[in-house]
């Protein structure tokens, strides 16, 4: 079972009004990068899924709970744990 930490930079919109000034956006666009920690469900090219548990043994797993996909375009990072 592969564990692994995955450092992404996160897109974003905000929604809280809609015109903006020029100092505003430099505050929007300054995101920090997110960092999510789960077994690996799905790893491609494009994409890597993770899921924060699962049900089953070993790598049969029956069912899997918070299942979050990250673009690797996205991603500056990825560590294994386990």
């Amino acid at each position: 079972m592969k564990i692994v930490e995955v450092t992404w930079h996160d897109a974003s919109s905000p929604t809280f009004r809609t015109w903006y000034s020029s100092e505003d956006m430099e505050r929007v666009n300054a995101n920090p990068d997110c960092t999510h920690i789960g077994f690996v469900y799905a790893e491609t090219d494009t994409y890597i899924t993770i899921v924060s548990g699962v049900m089953g043994e070993g790598e049969d797993w029956q069912m899997v709970s918070s299942p979050f996909t990250i673009p690797k375009g996205c991603i500056k990072k990825i560590r294994r744990l386990k």
